[in-house]
């Protein structure tokens, strides 16, 4: 059985309208509107980039669609545009979502409760682990904890276990999106290995997956984006 203990809670984190992760369309007006810093890009894995500055400095961004990099890494000039305050960067004249590991990404899409919905209260994140670009599934690109409010019942009679919280592990695989969901307890740690009912091999998107299973997901009440 998997054991991935949720770190403290972060903000790399991304509730996703795939494919692709859109940006959120206010962020890149702003995006448009700014200089931001040049950067030249010098690693592209499944999950992250790594970028060099004129002064020496580095950086590694967590991403959620390497494909526009690996092309422009091939080019004479590899430099792209990085709006941090705004979890943006410009690679050739597309805008794409990215994160640091203190920064929350700028496709997350959450919102308050709304009466008579089931809920996915979006709880903790996990994060991604330096150098995880081999292609592997674990770790993940994103890994959120949710509370299942009300708990979903998994399984057939009256007998079904209700399911209080789910791990959701969204991540690129081989070229494609994947989202699994797993039964969790309330520390992130899996139960089992089974997959529940909302997982998919056609996006990361844990909107798309957990609506498959009848969740909305929602931040707790005090932290909406």
């Amino acid at each position: 059985m998997s054991d991935l203990a949720l770190d403290p809670p972060t903000h790399v984190v991304c509730v996703s309208t795939s494919p692709g992760h859109v940006v959120q369309p206010e962020l890149v007006a702003r995006a448009v509107a700014a200089s931001g810093t040049p950067w030249r890009l010098t690693v592209v894995g499944p999950h992250r980039i790594g970028l060099e500055h004129a002064s020496g400095a580095t950086a590694t961004w967590w991403l959620h669609d390497h494909a526009p990099f690996v092309a422009h890494l091939r080019t004479d000039d590899p430099t792209v545009w990085v709006h941090d305050d705004l979890g943006v960067v410009r690679v050739g004249d597309r805008y794409v979502a990215v994160a640091s590991r203190e920064e929350r990404t700028p496709c997350l899409r959450t919102l308050q409760r709304r009466p008579g919905r089931t809920v996915a209260w979006q709880v903790a994140s996990l994060q991604p682990e330096e150098g995880a670009d081999d292609g592997r599934p674990i770790p993940p690109h994103t890994a959120t904890l949710y509370h299942l409010d009300p708990p979903l019942r998994h399984g057939r009679g009256p007998d079904a276990a209700p399911v209080d919280w789910v791990l959701v592990l969204a991540y690129q695989y081989r070229g494609r999106g994947v989202t699994a969901i797993h039964h969790a307890d309330a520390t992130g740690r899996v139960l089992s290995d089974v997959l529940l009912p909302g997982s998919t091999i056609d996006a990361a998107d844990d909107a798309t997956a957990l609506s498959g299973i009848g969740y909305e997901i929602a931040l707790p009440p005090g932290l909406e984006a």
